[in-house]
């Protein structure tokens, strides 16, 4: 559980159609980080509304309540919680539809031969590239392992399974209710609902 996106977009609110602007909330969890990723249609203002949460676009700039940070369109970033207290952000677009793509997550969806070759292995971590890619998560992740370390969290090894049936790194033991959960998410249709 490290945590989800709630996104708002032309897509999910029409009444946004025609405004140019749409956001996303961000609930990470202690040692939770949204995984690298890219806004291919839009810049990013990420504002910091409870807790600290590190971000890092290409040098690590660690924010506080209620600073802010920019990311250029198309440029690779992550939002990244390395305390034990929960932390939530706000991202604001210049877009009704920001898009996002997922680093990784958008590499390993590529067929199998693509990856191994534009890897140069043929496993990783002894498993398959299908394998391998049936264990990213769909977005927020937990898994930092020295944040993990630091905040007491167990770290369990990769090839342990979670209850979302993909890899996890760890318990947050954070309770559910501690995150609104009503909300649409950035998930797309048939992944898991929550990480």
């Amino acid at each position: 559980m490290g945590g989800h996106t709630v996104k708002a977009d032309r897509k999910l609110m029409p009444g946004l159609i025609g405004t140019g602007v749409s956001m996303t909330l961000g609930f990470i969890g202690p040692c939770g980080f949204n995984t690298s990723h890219t806004h291919p249609h839009s810049s990013q203002i990420n504002v910091i509304v409870e807790a600290e949460n590190a971000v890092d676009l290409i040098d690590p700039n660690t924010l506080v309540k209620f600073q802010m940070t920019v990311f250029p369109q198309g440029s690779t970033h992550i939002e990244w919680n390395p305390d034990r207290d929960p932390a939530v952000f706000v991202a604001g677009f210049v877009s009704e539809d920001p898009g996002i793509q997922q680093s990784a997550q958008t590499l390993f969806k590529l067929p199998p031969e693509v990856v191994r070759a534009d890897l140069g292995v043929e496993t990783l971590n002894g498993e398959s590239i299908d394998e391998f890619e049936a264990n990213l998560p769909a977005n927020v992740a937990l898994g930092v392992r020295s944040c993990l370390k630091k905040c007491g969290i167990p770290v369990k090894t990769p090839n342990q399974e979670g209850a979302s049936g993909g890899t996890t790194l760890g318990d947050t033991s954070i309770a559910p209710s501690a995150y609104p959960s009503d909300s649409p998410t950035t998930y797309p249709p048939g992944s898991p609902s929550a990480v």
